[in-house]
């Protein structure tokens, strides 16, 4: 029998692996990348007011945490699945186009600058950014060409590995991951959601009150003051008080140093009514209160304006007003850095605040101090402290003249917009606790023996001396309250336990002095009211 001519079928080819469209990679990475971020942003809010407290919100702090770092990795995967498919032939990892992978390669290295940059604590100029940005981008359009492009292939290949693949999908899944993540942390800053420590430092009127504090609703402003009217009192004075936490008062309204200042101020002028604006807001620094007092003091029209300098910090950080490419002004890296600092401060304190349902938190501690509950641990406190005893160091350093120097010129600023259109411009002094408190700076003399630091090494009224100085050769009239607290401090603390602020005892003997030195100006404004009608 004849053999048969028909030839075998041929084998049928396996088909080659689908590569993944860019529409169906890119709809991967923001799935996967969004939905990572709310848990992550839910935690770490919860965790950032709460600081994950109760064992409920721990449990979902945890799961949130837990669940969007799966998550990331989980799309990291996912995207070199999808990138890398076919890629057990030579050819796989050509299906990305080379002038992507080159311009992932100019991202990282930006990214990786930009890190550098900001470790090393100096400002990122502007046009050094955009001109390095701008290089890059150009020789990558450059190897866009045709011709370049293909001859730089061989050289992309050299990565076509599966370490490399992976190394490289997941640092740009983290980019993007982190890009968004700061994105909605801006934007949830943006309606005050955010705790003020976790702020990004740079605008001190995202540092406001947005919430009841201490059963006081802020004004519509976010000052905690009740609400101004557009025209300052008929035949009578008006004051904008600027300032910190100290001028915000860790105290309930009613006892903040500007309220018992209107209190006592309006007691003295009788018929003539007497208003304090309270301009503070926490956290803020002399750049800032010359910001505020542009921005929305000057809008009340004031016949005075008084700011409150305290010399704790107020000098220390006047000069590190971060840039626009500063790290300080990245709520991620305010996230990541703060933080694990205030968990660390949870599970070291020993006490905690009084409890939220009582209607005056502070009730009882005015007459029984024992009874106040701190609300810092030692080691939290003690490091604070440290930082503060710096400024009254008789040793200079240039770091401590750049300090000053910044802070003269601020406050050089402060007064000719204070003083403009015959406003009155005062500055008060809220001294330091470690000035006033001679308890504490022994207990801060023996932390510091170890380095040599002795009572001889201090002046400790060596600010209030120098600013005084400055004021007198520029006729700014300046309010020391240091003689006022130290007093007052022979008769029981004017301080919170474990706090440099001010009890209710030290509120008042503030504004006492505050008073007694803003009397003179108050009551000439008045009279000068009163000669006009």
């Amino acid at each position: 029998m004849a053999e048969s001519t028909d030839a075998p079928p041929p084998s049928a080819e396996p088909p080659a692996p689908r590569e993944a469209s860019f529409g169906e990679v890119t709809a991967i990475a923001f799935v996967i990348v969004l939905a990572s971020l709310v848990g992550v942003v839910l935690a770490g809010l919860a965790a950032a007011v709460e600081l994950a407290g109760s064992g409920a919100l721990r449990a979902a702090t945890l799961f949130g945490l837990a669940g969007s770092g799966a998550a990331l990795l989980l799309g990291g995967a996912f995207l070199v699945r999808a990138l890398g498919a076919g890629a057990e032939t030579r050819s796989g990892y050509e299906a990305a186009p080379l002038g992507a992978r080159y311009l992932r390669l100019v991202l990282y290295g930006l990214v990786i600058a930009f890190a550098v940059a900001a470790a090393s604590r100096k400002e990122i100029a502007v046009s050094r950014l955009v001109g390095t940005a701008g290089l890059l981008l150009a020789l990558h359009a450059a190897v866009l060409i045709p011709g370049p492009l293909r001859s730089l292939a061989p050289l992309f290949r050299l990565g076509d590995s599966r370490p490399v693949r992976l190394l490289d999908l997941l640092a740009g899944n983290v980019l993007l991951f982190v890009l968004v993540l700061e994105i909605c942390l801006r934007v949830v800053a943006a309606v005050g959601v955010l705790p003020v420590w976790l702020q990004a430092r740079g605008d001190a009127f995202a540092l406001k009150v947005r919430a009841e504090r201490l059963g006081f609703t802020p004004n519509e402003l976010g000052y905690m003051d009740t609400a101004w009217a557009p025209a300052k009192p008929a035949g009578g004075v008006r004051i904008a008080g600027l300032g910190d936490s100290f001028a915000v008062a860790v105290v309930p309204y009613q006892h903040g140093v500007y309220r018992v200042l209107e209190e006592k101020l309006s007691a003295r002028a009788g018929d003539a009514p007497v208003e304090v604006c309270n301009l503070g807001i926490a956290g803020t620094c002399p750049n800032d209160y010359v910001s505020v007092l542009e921005r929305e003091g000057l809008a009340l029209d004031p016949d005075i304006v008084l700011l409150g300098l305290y010399v704790g910090n107020d000098i220390q950080v006047c000069d590190e007003v971060p840039g626009p490419f500063s790290r300080e002004r990245l709520f991620v890296y305010q996230l990541v850095h703060r933080i694990p600092k205030v968990i660390a401060e949870r599970k070291a304190r020993a006490g905690g605040l009084v409890a939220e349902e009582s209607a005056d938190p502070y009730a009882g501690y005015l007459e029984d101090p024992p009874r106040e509950i701190a609300a810092r641990s030692d080691f939290t406190y003690y490091r604070v402290a440290r930082k503060h005893l710096e400024n009254f160091l008789r040793a200079s350093t240039a770091e401590k003249a750049a300090h000053w120097a910044a802070t003269e010129a601020y406050l050089e600023r402060f007064a000719a917009v204070a003083k403009a259109d015959g406003r009155d411009a005062v500055i008060a002094l809220f001294p330091d606790r470690i000035q006033v408190d001679p308890e504490l700076r022994a207990e801060l003399l023996e932390i510091m023996a170890k380095k040599g630091v002795t009572e001889a090494d201090l002046d400790l009224d060596g600010p209030q001396r120098r600013i005084a100085a400055w004021a007198a050769e520029r006729g700014i009239a300046v309010i020391d309250l240091l003689p006022a607290l130290r007093a007052a401090r022979a008769d029981g603390p004017v301080h919170h336990l474990r706090d440099e602020h001010w009890n209710i005892a030290g509120n008042r003997v503030a504004a006492d002095a505050l008073a007694e030195g803003l009397w003179p100006l108050v009551s000439a404004r008045i009279d000068a009211a009163n000669a006009g009608h």
